[in-house]
């Protein structure tokens, strides 16, 4: 198989409890690994224990740790986490970070020409750098699903990043929380179908993933909308990280052939199961991981 790219932060997410590895795009590559994918993950950590713990902790997880460039300038990431009543979360991100300047090997961006699927976000990007460097992989990467999974956090993200990020795309990904910002910045219909629509029209976006919480996900592909329920695996631990598994569950089952609807239906199976455990990165679930896909036709909607 052809490797699957995945570009940003990796940090230690700092809960009440305790501190955990973290970082959205880390958080894509273990699910994608899991799924049986090769993957490449681009990020960076400082010359300090906390960058040695991480690497050790990124191999521990299965994920190679070639592409983590190393900082001499700035310290390794930590976010704390605060849970907040009904399973939700807070962020608290420390800057500058090491993964603020984010090393692409000349190897990486050779191998992203024949990549089956590259994903980025936000909030890896709040520095030129890094922008410049991500966006010229994911040109690069002519094949592939070019997955921009929005992840808005604190303040940092612009209409101007946004609008770059959102031309290069092929699969958007984006929460209930998110589209109000997209909405006043780009000027988009009130009702979100409307806005969504206008997304993939104005941006020649093909697909599009909304999450809705606790009420699901709706999908846009090729102009028919998909509704998706949320798919329980028990009472919900904490919703960390869960997002992340909502999109790689949906890429895998993409990439293994599954149709739009199928894959929505897989991502909301993998995203339920990690919402039921604490914190983003769960045991692994052989039959869910290794699931294989049929093309059923799913539930479309206009």
């Amino acid at each position: 198989m052809t490797p699957v790219i995945a570009f940003g932060e990796l940090l230690y997410d700092c809960f009440p409890t305790g501190r955990k590895i973290g970082g959205a795009p880390l958080n894509f590559a273990w699910h994608m690994a899991a799924h049986g994918f090769p993957v490449r993950f681009c990020s960076a950590v400082g010359r300090d224990a906390d960058g040695g713990a991480l690497l050790r902790e990124v191999a521990a997880l299965g994920l190679a740790t070639s592409d983590i460039g190393r900082s001499e300038a700035y310290p390794s990431g930590r976010v704390t986490v605060t849970l907040t009543p009904g399973g939700g979360h807070a962020f608290a991100i420390g800057t500058p970070a090491a993964w603020d300047d984010i090393p692409v090997p000349e190897t990486l961006a050779a191998e992203a020409e024949k990549a089956s699927a590259v994903c980025w976000g936000t909030l890896a990007l709040r520095t030129p750098a890094n922008r410049d460097r991500c966006f010229a992989l994911v040109r690069r990467a002519r094949r592939a699903r070019k997955i921009f999974d929005v992840n808005l956090r604190q303040e940092f993200y612009s209409r101007e990043l946004l609008h770059e990020a959102l031309g290069l795309c092929t699969v958007l990904k984006l929460s209930d929380e998110e589209l109000p910002v997209l909405r006043g910045f780009f000027s988009l219909p009130a009702d979100d179908r409307g806005a969504l629509a206008a997304l993939s029209r104005d941006y020649a976006i093909p697909e599009i993933l909304y999450t809705l919480g606790a009420a699901g996900a709706i999908g846009l592909a090729d102009g028919v909308f998909y509704e998706q329920p949320c798919i329980d695996a028990g009472p919900v631990a904490d919703t960390v990280g869960c997002g992340d598994a909502f999109t790689a569950g949906w890429a895998a089952a993409r990439l293994k052939g599954a149709d739009f609807p199928t894959a929505l239906e897989h991502a909301a199976r993998v995203a339920g199961y990690v919402a039921a455990v604490r914190g983003a990165i769960p045991p692994a679930c052989g039959s869910l991981y290794g699931r294989s896909f049929s093309t059923a036709a799913g539930s479309a909607s206009s």
